[in-house]
């Protein structure tokens, strides 16, 4: 009789490890607001969980993410595999997160603010990301992103439909911008800029700021070398603000405090953008240009003033 006792004993606590150990890859994503669809809300809750959860699983048992039976679109698992194979593993050690959904103008959805850690890129002494995931009109996971901190405060920012459509497509921009340098792949970044063709470098020097007129070959033939020449590249996003031209309705002017945390160089300044949306399908960077933070003069007023 005490040697049954004994097995039922090892077995039970057999089975409670077993559970232990697997409850601790659970990872449960709950929409609070943003869908008013019960079965899409399921279905970006369900899929949302189970990538979080793999990647937890995965970064546990040391190997790559398996997110075979998971809705996610290619694009989505080519991101997450770049970053996890060629800058860092991704764990999210979170097991409940409530989030708020926002429906985008094409019909998609996103979930913004989703802690990850990323071991092998630390910011500021920090190995704490953020990640933003979007999905179909159904529910499926299309994309995945990097995300700077100060990115959600410019969603608030809404007036009519039409402002609040290209807005998001600027935030996506700075998404995928944000990931492109983080991750350092340049086919990925390749991808990123394809619809952003229009390209002008300003390079800042002590008296005088020079422009230099750069193809999308040239940009990014001067993008791979800073790739291949740092092990790794880890910009810090902030203070970023959107406005719209005073006379000309089509064009916006974004500002992003860039803190450049590199293998080699460090740097603090301020890149400029001018977006139009002349072609409300495919807007483009009609100038971009970076200003050091040690030559630069003018407040950030005086920079919208200055080049829009």
């Amino acid at each position: 009789m005490m040697k049954y006792k004994k097995i039922f004993l090892i077995l039970s606590v057999t089975i409670i490890l077993a559970s232990c150990t697997s409850s601790q890859y659970i990872i449960n994503l709950r929409i609070t607001d943003g869908i008013t669809d019960k079965e899409i809300k399921f279905a970006v809750e369900t899929n949302s969980s189970q990538l979080l959860s793999e990647m937890s699983k995965a970064f546990t048992e040391k190997r790559s993410p398996d997110f075979t039976g998971i809705a996610v679109s290619p694009e989505a698992t080519e991101t997450v595999l770049g970053i996890w194979n060629k800058i860092s593993v991704i764990n999210c050690n979170v097991s409940k997160l409530n989030r708020k959904c926002t429906k985008q103008c094409d019909g998609s959805y996103q979930v913004r603010d989703i802690p990850v850690i990323l071991p092998n890129v630390a910011s500021v002494g920090d190995t704490l990301h953020k990640i933003v995931i979007n999905y179909t009109d159904a529910g499926t996971i299309d994309a995945i992103y990097l995300s700077a901190d100060s990115v959600p405060a410019i969603l608030t920012e809404e007036s009519d439909d039409k402002e609040k459509c290209r807005r998001q497509q600027i935030i996506k921009f700075i998404d995928l911008y944000y990931t492109a340098y983080n991750v350092k792949d340049i086919d990925y970044i390749s991808k990123v800029f394809k619809s952003y063709t229009s390209l002008v470098k300003g390079e800042d020097f002590p008296i005088e700021i020079d422009y230099k007129m750069l193809s999308q070959m040239e940009y990014l033939r001067k993008l791979k070398y800073v790739f291949a020449a740092n092990k790794y590249i880890n910009p810090e996003f902030k203070e970023i603000e959107i406005r719209q031209h005073p006379q000309c309705k089509e064009l916006y002017g974004l500002i992003i405090k860039q803190s450049w945390n590199t293998s080699i160089y460090k740097d603090t300044g301020y890149v400029f953008f001018i977006i139009s949306f002349e072609d409300k399908n495919d807007p483009k960077i009609e100038f971009s240009i970076w200003l050091s933070e040690n030559h630069l003069k003018q407040s950030k007023d005086e920079i919208f003033n200055l080049y829009m």
